[in-house]
């Protein structure tokens, strides 16, 4: 009982510090697959002047002007929407609390340093614009299969028709719970820019290739020197560090959370292991006693009880953290069911994990059991 309590306890510490490294990696695969080598966004450090609040456009002859900048590959032209939900064969729009509904135009450009970006994983890239493509998660919960004709919600456009033809994410990530719809460029112009009198050929940021060994920052401050005052063109490994702090900060909040359960449990093994202990050397007083009688020491006594507990806390650690995989795969199998694709197929243990949960296994159970092995050495050689 008492390594059992023992197991619980720790299940839960290597379960939490599991599940969360197992986030991370999920995240940050959407997000390095999603940056490329320098990106083109409207600027958030500027204050929205005036009466036109518009999300900002970049025009096509902007995107020639940044091809042209020595050290730039490619640079192609994107398109990012909120707001854009499938509908389900049910005829209800899968719909999610969270994370966003993206629209979004299909792009063959890798990510930074060479990553893949957008990976088809099944079917193939739209090719026409009553073609779109989706993520896989979308597609298992819409009740549709490739070939189908499905019903998209856009912002502004309304309703609109068009044809399954794959499925893909970004990067080797999953979809951590969001929904993306890709169109072809031309279509997502078309449904996905708002503006009255605006360029339907333009978009709303550039992502940029450089060449193999070009400075990423010099490349980005010679295209800063031309684009308009609402753009930034920052290096894309500064994007991707920053959104990965942000969701790292964000993730302690939830390894607390599980942290908490994990406290609870192994107060609860505290308790249990110190009654266990105190009843064992009730029950060892006769042999305890014999002990003495033949010349072992109080200290020879405390550290045969500590021993035993060392025991029971190094197994329980050992079987806690096995059982923390479980913990973890369960965490991340409910999740999957309601549709939070983490885009992992097996669990990876990080060093931590194991060092921590060992350690505070057997920091509780040797403390639990100190109690009771000071009682042992008061037992008189008689």
């Amino acid at each position: 009982m008492s390594t059992l309590a023992v197991v619980l306890g720790v299940a839960f510490v290597a379960g939490s510090f599991i599940f969360t490294d197992m986030l991370k990696g999920s995240f940050e695969g959407i997000v390095r697959g999603s940056v490329a080598d320098v990106e083109v966004q409207p600027r958030t450090d500027v204050a929205v002047t005036g009466s036109d609040t518009d999300d900002p456009l970049i025009s096509s002859d902007m995107v020639a002007k940044i091809n042209a900048v020595p050290g730039v590959t490619r640079a192609v032209g994107v398109i990012t929407a909120t707001g854009v939900y499938a509908v389900g064969s049910n005829g209800k729009a899968l719909a999610s609390f969270g994370p966003p509904q993206l629209g979004m135009a299909w792009t063959t450009l890798p990510a930074y340093g060479g990553q893949p970006g957008i990976v088809l994983r099944s079917g193939h890239e739209p090719r026409a614009d009553d073609q779109i493509v989706v993520d896989p998660s979308t597609l298992e919960k819409s009740g549709y299969r490739l070939g189908d004709q499905m019903r998209v919600v856009t912002p502004d456009k309304g309703t609109i028709r068009a044809t399954l033809v794959g499925t893909a994410t970004w990067g080797t990530g999953g979809t951590a719970g969001a929904s993306y719809i890709f169109f072809t460029p031309s279509r997502a112009q078309a449904l996905l820019i708002n503006r009255t009198g605006a360029d339907r050929n333009a978009w709303t940021g550039v992502s940029v290739q450089t060449d193999p060994g070009a400075d990423r920052d010099s490349v980005a401050q010679a295209i800063n020197g031309f684009l308009p005052s609402n753009f930034k063109a920052t290096n894309g490994a500064t994007i991707a560090d920053r959104v990965s702090s942000q969701i790292n900060d964000s993730l302690k909040y939830v390894n607390t959370f599980l942290l908490i359960f994990a406290g609870i449990s192994l107060v609860v093994a505290a308790f249990l292991i110190l009654n266990t202990f105190s009843i064992l050397i009730a029950q060892r007083s006769g042999e305890l006693a014999l002990y003495r009688a033949i010349g072992a020491s109080r200290k020879q006594l405390r550290n045969s009880v500590l021993v035993e507990a060392a025991v029971v806390g190094l197994a329980g650690s050992a079987l806690g953290v096995l059982a923390g995989i479980g913990v973890a795969q369960l965490i991340k199998t409910f999740m999957t069911m309601a549709g939070f694709d983490l885009g992992v197929t097996s669990i990876r243990v990080p060093p931590r994990a194991v060092v921590f949960s060992v350690i505070v296994g057997l920091t509780v159970t040797l403390t639990a059991a100190l109690l009771p092995a000071q009682r042992a050495t008061r037992v008189p050689p008689v």
